[in-house]
């Protein structure tokens, strides 16, 4: 998640421009995020997919691990 760290803190900045039909993904994004600070297992994949969405919507340059 370090390495994702610069992008999502540019996703919160635009927080209140992510398009209604995408905010289930930030919910998702953000829940991915607290089970991996708890040292859960996480669907990575399922992570960078909706990140993906959210960067594209918001015309955010995605970090090169994605």
């Amino acid at each position: 998640m370090n390495r994702h760290l610069d992008t999502l803190k540019k996703v919160r900045e635009k927080e209140n421009d992510i398009p209604r039909g995408l905010r289930q993904d930030w919910d998702k994004i953000q829940n991915i995020v607290r089970q991996s600070k708890n040292k859960e297992e996480i669907d990575y994949g399922s992570f960078k997919l909706n990140l993906n969405n959210l960067l594209y919507a918001l015309k955010i340059k995605p970090d090169s691990y994605l």
